[in-house]
Parts: C-alpha cells; sequence; structure tokens
C-alpha cells in the first residue's frame, strides 16, 4: 500500500509523448547532475549574453455564463472527439517519425484518538490508514484491506482481511460511522474493440476504471459489501463532507484503439452502480457534458467556433455517493478537461487543471519547458447529494499542490509559480492570486522571488506562508487582511527549505523539508554554479509573533544526505497533537561514516541505517526533543544488508508509513505489521503481522 508501483493502465499518449521528449531535449542539453532519490534542487544556470525577456503581463480571467456551455447533441461531442483523435494520430506519426521512441507499454472505547491529518477541518480525506478509536483499517499493497481490533493495547487482533483481484488497486479509504468506503483503480478488459493497430497486436487492452466500493462493518469480523460503483477513469482524489463523498476521476480516451465509426457513448465515460454487476452505460447525456469555450474569447462564439477552438480531448468527473444511503443514485458532473490537483472547502471544490503544451504539426514539441505555464481553475459548489460545476478561470504559473489553494471568506487564494527556475532569459516568479466568489481578480502579489519556485505553501485564516526555493530558504510571510491589497510583509532567509507547514497556533508554524549546502564548485567555463544540494530532514519552528519579522526559533537536522521521509511527499504521514506535544513522522535514516564525513563532498550520500518513526515532544520553550524512536526491523537488519537505497524501503513489508494513537498507545503502520507502543516510554506492548 505504500509503493509506488508501476501501473499496467494505459498512460495518454500525448503525455507519453511530452515526457519522453523532456527527457530527450534534457539529455542532449549536455545537463547530467547528481540527483537525490525523489528530488534535487540541481539547476545551474546557463550564463547568457541575451538580456531577459520581459514576463509578459497576464491577468486571471473570469468565465462568463457565456463560456460554461454543454454540447446541443451527441453528433457534436463526436465531431469534437473525433478531430482530436485526428489531430493526436497525425502528431504521433510525425513525431514517431522524427524521433526514437520506446514501444507502449501494457494498457472508541480507547478513549481519544488521531485523525487524518487534512488540510482543512471538516473536510476528511481519503488515505490508507484510518481509526475510529477502536478498530484501525489499514490497505497492505493495494491488494487487500485489513481490519484491526486495536484494544486491549496489550492483545490487538486481525478481526477480517477484504482481499482484491489482481487487476485491482486501492489507494485509499474513509470510515462513516459503521460504513466502511474504499476507492482505487481496476482494470478492466476493454469491450467491443474492432480498430487495433497492427503494432498494439502483441498488448492486452484494459480500461482503467474507478472503483468506489461500501462495506457495512456492523459486524468487523464479516464486512458485507453493499455497494460496487466502477466509472470509466483513472481515480485522482476525494473529499469526505458528513457522510457524503466526493470522487474526482479522471478519464482519457484512448484514440488508437476506439472504434473507426464511434459513436458518443464510447467517449463519454462509462459507469456500472450495482454489486456484481456488469453492466455499462454512458455516465451522463451528451447534453448534459459542459465544455469551456475560449477564455480569452471577447465575444459571444457559436457552436461550430467552438468545436473548432476546444482542444481538451479528456473528461473529469465528479461523483457523489452518499456513505449512509448505498442504494441511492449517484450524481455526475462531467467537464471536458483534466486535473491532478484539487482543493475542497466545506462549501466548494476546486480543480486544478495545468495547460500543457501543445505538439506542433512538424512533430516536434512547441514550448516544450514553456516560459508562460498557467493553470485553469474549475469550481463546483458542494452539496450533501449533488455537485454544481460553476464556473472557470485561467491564473498565470503553476500550482505545487493542494496547499497552494485555500477558501477563506468566498475569495480563492492561489499561489503558483511562473516559469522555470533554470531559465536565465526569464527567470521564474512567484504570485498569490486573490479571487471572489465569482472569480473576478480582485488582489495580488506578483514577481516574488525571481529565479525561484514555491516549495511550500499554507493559508491561516487572514495569514499566508509561502516558501520558495533555489539556494537559501526565504520564509514569506503575507497578510491577507484585505483581499483587494495583499501584501508581503516579512521575510525570513535560512538554509535549506520546507516541503511542509503545519500552523501549532496563530503565531507558530512548524516547517519539515530538507537542509542544504550550496554548491562551490565550476562546473565548466559557461556555466556558473546556482544551487544547494540536499541534506538530512530539518524541522523548524517558525515564530511570526512579530509578523514582518519571521524567526527561526527552533530547529534540528536529522540524517545526512540521502535521509528521507514519507511526510515530505504526503502530509497524511505527518502525525501531531499540540495537547500531548506530540509528534511523529517516519524517516528512513542515511549517515555517513567519520571517514566519510572527513572525505565527503556535499552531493555524497550517506548509508541508509534506520527506518522508523522518530517521536517527539514538541513545546515552543524547548522546540523538538527526541522520546526516541520505533522501527519494524530487526536489530541487526541495516547491517546486513549490502545495498543500501533508499527505494529498497519504500515499499517494502517493514517500512513503516503511517502512526496514529488511541487513548496512551502509539500505533505504527506498515505492510507487515501494526506495533504498539506505549506513547510515555516507548516500550513495546504488542505486534500484530499482517
Amino acid at each position: 500500500m505504500f509503493s509506488k508501483i508501476k501501473s499496467g493502465f494505459k498512460s495518454h499518449k500525448k503525455l507519453v509523448v511530452i515526457l519522453f521528449s523532456s527527457f530527450l531535449i534534457l539529455g542532449l542539453s549536455g545537463g547530467i547532475y547528481y540527483f537525490d532519490y525523489f528530488r534535487d534542487s540541481i539547476s545551474p544556470n546557463i550564463i547568457s549574453k541575451k538580456k531577459p525577456t520581459p514576463t509578459p503581463k497576464l491577468e486571471p480571467l473570469k468565465v462568463s455564463d457565456n463560456n460554461l456551455k454543454k454540447f446541443s447533441s451527441c453528433s457534436t461531442l463526436t465531431s469534437v472527439f473525433e478531430n482530436r483523435k485526428k489531430e493526436q494520430q497525425n502528431r504521433l506519426m510525425e513525431f514517431a517519425a522524427t524521433a526514437p521512441a520506446d514501444p507502449p507499454g501494457k494498457g472508541g472505547g480507547g478513549g481519544e484518538y488521531s485523525e487524518t491529518n487534512v488540510q482543512v477541518e471538516g473536510v476528511d480525506e481519503g488515505d490508507i490508514v484510518k481509526t475510529d478509536g477502536d478498530y484501525i483499517y489499514t490497505i497492505v499493497k493495494e491488494k487487500a484491506i485489513k481490519i484491526v481490533k486495536a484494544l486491549p493495547a496489550n492483545n490487538i487482533s486481525l478481526s477480517s482481511t477484504i482481499n482484491f483481484p489482481d487487476n485491482y488497486a486501492v489507494k485509499e479509504l474513509f470510515l462513516d460511522g459503521n460504513k466502511l468506503v474504499a476507492l482505487g483503480n481496476s482494470a478492466i478488459k476493454a469491450r467491443g474493440i474492432t480498430n487495433v493497430p497492427e503494432w498494439y497486436s502483441d498488448y492486452n487492452f484494459n480500461e482503467v476504471y474507478t472503483f468506489i466500493k461500501i462495506w457495512d462493518i456492523t459486524d468487523r469480523n464479516n464486512p458485507n459489501l453493499v455497494r460496487d460503483l466502477q466509472y470509466q477513469g483513472n481515480y485522482s482524489t476525494s473529499r469526505k463532507i458528513s457522510s457524503s463523498v466526493y470522487v474526482v476521476v479522471n478519464t482519457a480516451p484512448d484514440f488508437e484503439i476506439i472504434n473507426k465509426d464511434a459513436k458518443a457513448d464510447q467517449y463519454i465515460p462509462k459507469i456500472s452502480t450495482s454489486v456484481g454487476s456488469s453492466q455499462y452505460k454512458p455516465a451522463c447525456e451528451c447534453q448534459d457534458v459542459h465544455y469551456l469555450t475560449s477564455l480569452n474569447s471577447k465575444k459571444e462564439t457559436t457552436e461550430a467556433e467552438d468545436i473548432r477552438n476546444l482542444k481538451d480531448s479528456n473528461f473529469v468527473s465528479v461523483i457523489t455517493i452518499k456513505a449512509q444511503d448505498v442504494s441511492a443514485d449517484p450524481d455526475k458532473k462531467v467537464i471536458v478537461a483534466s486535473t491532478d490537483k484539487a482543493y475542497a472547502s466545506a462549501k466548494n471544490l476546486y480543480l486544478a487543471e495545468p495547460q500543457y503544451p501543445e505538439l506542433t504539426t512538424n512533430g516536434t514539441v512547441s514550448n516544450l519547458i514553456p516560459d508562460s505555464n498557467n493553470t485553469a481553475i474549475h469550481k463546483f459548489a458542494l452539496s450533501a447529494e449533488r455537485t454544481d460545476y460553476l464556473s472557470s478561470t485561467i491564473v498565470p504559473g503553476e500550482v505545487l499542490n493542494k496547499y497552494s489553494m485555500d477558501e477563506y471568506n468566498d475569495h480563492l487564494r492561489i499561489a503558483t509559480t511562473k516559469g522555470n527556475v533554470w531559465n536565465q532569459t526569464t527567470k521564474s516568479t512567484n504570485n498569490l492570486y486573490v479571487l471572489d466568489k465569482n472569480f473576478k481578480l480582485v488582489g495580488k502579489i506578483e514577481g516574488l522571488a525571481e529565479g525561484e519556485h514555491i516549495y511550500s505553501a499554507r493559508f491561516v485564516g487572514e495569514r499566508g506562508y509561502l516558501v520558495t526555493f533555489k539556494k537559501v530558504d526565504p520564509f514569506f510571510t503575507l497578510d491577507l487582511k484585505d483581499p483587494a491589497s495583499p501584501k508581503v510583509v516579512g521575510q525570513l532567509k535560512i538554509p535549506g527549505y520546507s516541503d511542509y507547514l503545519h500552523p501549532i497556533d496563530e503565531n507558530h508554524i512548524i516547517g519539515i523539508g530538507k537542509n542544504t549546502i550550496e554548491a562551490q564548485q565550476e562546473l565548466e567555463s559557461e556555466r556558473r554554479v546556482d544551487f544547494a544540494w540536499y541534506q538530512g530532514i530539518k524541522m523548524a519552528i517558525f515564530d511570526v509573533t512579530d509578523f514582518a519579522n519571521p524567526k527561526e526559533m527552533h530547529k534540528v537536522t536529522i540524517g545526512d544526505r540521502g535521509t528521507d521521509s514519507y511526510a515530505l511527499h504526503d502530509p497524511k504521514a505527518f502525525l501531531y497533537d499540540k495537547k500531548k506535544n506530540l509528534l511523529v513522522i517516519p524517516i528512513l535514516l542515511a549517515e555517513m561514516s567519520e571517514t566519510q564525513k572527513k572525505q565527503a563532498e556535499d552531493w555524497e550520500y550517506g548509508a541508509n541505517t534506520y527506518q522508523g518513526s522518530y517521536v517527539y515532544n514538541v513545546t515552543l520553550d524547548a522546540g523538538f526533543e527526541l522520546r526516541g524512536r520505533v522501527t519494524h526491523y530487526s536489530e541487526n537488519h541495516f547491517k546486513d544488508i549490502e545495498n543500501n537505497m533508499s527505494y529498497y524501503y519504500y515499499g517494502d513489508d517493514k517500512s513503516i508509513a503511517r502512526s496514529l494513537y488511541i487513548g496512551d498507545n502509539l500505533y505504527t503502520v506498515s505492510n507487515g505489521k501494526i506495533m504498539v507502543n506505549n506513547l510515555s516510554n516507548l516500550s513495546k506492548l504488542k505486534e500484530l503481522s499482517l
């Protein structure tokens, strides 16, 4: 459940070509540098005598009602996708003639307990581990759900196991009273395919579906499947408010295998809603599909003009189900778009759609790494039974993740990075835009931290925080009290950066990321060093009492270069409880020997010497005090490993990925076991093999 397993599902051809081209062009440029396993801030800038090209001003655009249209008929929808199908096939053929390519792949009773670390209070997020204070529900290797009786802590036991077929990948769970909701992907044999290209003949055709399954777990020993929904497309994300679950699905029609004389229902995502049913039907009528006209259009457009201008060939669907009403029909909203990030308040859902470059007609990539990258934002209103598609707009730059978006007093605040940090001619900039409920731009900050990009963002009421990075970490404080006049109030420059910011209270923030050392050596005569080497994990407490003069109040560094944590990439792995002064994070520790430290360059990695949960006592007076560590590995495990590489442990059966507490006990969870330790002294009480 914790590994990044290569999927057998088919990828969108256009994206494959773009990614392949990216590696090809970057490789040909001679830029070969050292990289950390997940990410390394190594982007030497090439000195150029050319004058920098000024970044064009681009205002976020309000989408009027005239831009929100629906297809008038199925024939209209079909014509749009047929046009896109021909364009993409022609471009792929031209590209294949000019560049080599790889062949395509295959298509409580225990008292208080911790909850999932979510962005917005009251808006739950799916996770690989959930608890209700009596039981723990955990996904194992994406192939099973284990229901574990967590109490008494010294005698935890397995209540039941829900197994999944090989063609299923379980991604996330929700709990709602006596209902357990599981979401993920399934690969289903494509039906009715007759237009198979000759060069595909050796491959099996699978269509990716998102499944939503609900069990009645009144009897934890015998969970009863009461809802089984399959929806064509790749699972993206989800949220739960009260008993309503909102699921986002991306569907990319595979133009290589869709029938030559396809009808509209072959393009529209399909759905099956009954337990054990193999009957699939279009999720909606053609006339219910929304699409966007040109956001730059100043005049009313005809449907014929819209069809010619419509460039997207994917669907985004938002599905609403009621966990406690399994017989109710799901609500489906479908738009022509694609998305990779989502943010939800208690009232609205916002989907971010990156604006990918197009392939030119001569088969090359136009603006492969564009300086004018933008993001479309799609807004849906949330209610208990349904969602309603409201509007869309475009903001300059790219959105890092969900924490870069926030709704406050009916205004959306969104932080973006525009451009690329390694481009000397047009330097990257960081921006903040404030949009009202009608997506009208009311305030902005632009041109922040030129030449850097956002590593983390957090909004807390009328305050905002941004961390940008290239060589050092500017921590910015933003005054957002007046939506029409957001201001940068203060900044702090320190080594390292934060991947995730977590508020302690209104005046103190925890940051977790990496320590860094600025590179010193010259690379080539035509290049200059302008980057830093990542080192070990760094945690800090920022004091923002004096908002204009933020201070680094406390800090701690864990390990050497190569040290990593699930919490850097998924904040759900970050367990913090202010009342208990408790902070727990999983750490993959890398350490250099004393001999290495005397001889090592800044880019050298340490050897992995530990993986497990680091348990801290956190106070404003003393900072980070290590209570102790918990591991699922044997004492001599790391001494016996010959090849200590980070990727070996991520996804390993004993690699701890989540921690939670119930009462006075800490539960750590890996693919292979759950271990219980006393919170006060971390003495081991019990472990259960999974």
